[in-house]
């Protein structure tokens, strides 16, 4: 019997090795393929999406800022954040595009679906030189369901509907969300102020707010060292709970929805109109009032009442973290989410 050495056995399989090797080339290109050829579509995919979320914010905001034009060329809005948003190595971009429809049942909707074409570096051994890959993004906007009022009153929903069209507002507090027609001042009533001694009170549409303790016609405790605070807030918007006319009761009001407000200034009682007043004029006359307000003598300006707010009704968008829990009605305050991924 012939003896076979280890060289001359090793010299017989050379060749079925060489042949297992190309048996198994094919599947380990398409284990390469999938491990960089699918990571680069995912990567794309996410890039896509991030792009289409941007863009479809964008675009939501200008239509709540401005139904009528969203912008002027919502198109170009999403391209733009689109394009800015890519970056994939192998991938090239498709035109997006952008659907906005006025008839959704929460608010008002937009879309933005982005497209592009992924090369693939391994697959096209296997005969697939590319993937498609898309993303849609759907955003809404809507009026406000629950916001933080900066300033812790509310006005009645017949208040709104006889001052919103007026070109300058002065507020005043009353012991009614809503007063008699003819009055030149819009009546507010203070509201009770959130935890933690802040001077600012969050509420819900439709749910139930309470009135100051010290009375509708009560600046809350924690408003009465507010000095900067309230001198911080000229300028600025802010959005005030409006409530129902009659659903309520002697200490709670329930909110019908949020009006946003720009503060110009105050009636401080000083003789001089706000735009008169220096910087430091404002302060001290801020601190003064708070004074006398707190140890009853009145604000000095014939309402003995409280602060008086002065500005006009405005329009103003957020974005929020979350969709809206409730249909709130757009009186101005209006919030843009995202509602779909796909």
């Amino acid at each position: 019997m012939r003896r076979l050495t280890l060289r001359a056995r090793m010299g017989e399989e050379r060749g079925a090795v060489g042949v297992m090797v190309a048996l198994l080339l094919v599947p380990l290109l398409g284990f390469a393929a999938i491990a960089v050829d699918l990571t680069a579509v995912q990567a794309e995919r996410t890039q896509l999406r991030n792009g289409t979320d941007a863009a479809v914010l964008a675009v939501a905001t200008d239509c709540a800022w401005n139904p009528a034009t969203c912008g002027g060329d919502p198109g170009a809005t999403a391209r733009s954040l689109i394009t800015r948003n890519a970056g994939q190595v192998g991938a090239t971009l498709g035109t997006p595009v952008v659907d906005v429809d006025p008839r959704a049942p929460v608010g008002q909707t937009v879309s933005v679906t982005a497209t592009s074409e992924q090369k693939h570096w391994f697959a096209p051994v296997l005969g697939h030189d590319a993937s498609t890959v898309a993303a849609t993004s759907t955003a809404a906007w809507s009026g406000t369901s629950r916001a933080t009022a900066k300033l812790p009153l509310a006005i009645g929903r017949c208040e709104y509907d006889k001052h919103r069209s007026r070109p300058s507002v002065t507020m005043e507090a009353s012991n009614s969300g809503c007063t008699g027609g003819g009055q030149s001042s819009l009546r507010f009533v203070w509201l009770a102020t959130d935890p933690g001694s802040v001077c600012r009170t969050t509420a819900t549409v439709g749910a139930q707010i309470a009135r100051s303790a010290g009375g509708a016609t009560s600046m809350p405790a924690a408003c009465g060292s507010q000095g900067q605070y309230l001198l911080d807030l000229v300028g600025t918007t802010i959005l005030l709970p409006v409530v129902d006319d009659s659903q309520g009761s002697a200490s709670s009001y329930r909110v019908y929805g949020f009006a946003a407000f720009q503060v110009s200034g105050y009636d401080l009682g000083t003789g001089k109109s706000w735009a008169q007043m220096s910087w430091f004029e404002r302060l001290i006359a801020i601190i003064e009032f708070l004074i006398r307000l707190f140890t009853g003598q009145g604000n000095g300006n014939g309402n003995e009442q409280g602060l008086v707010v002065q500005g006009s009704f405005t329009t103003h968008v957020q974005l929020s973290d979350a969709p809206l829990q409730t249909s709130a009605p757009d009186l101005g305050a209006r919030s843009v989410f995202l509602t779909e991924q796909r």
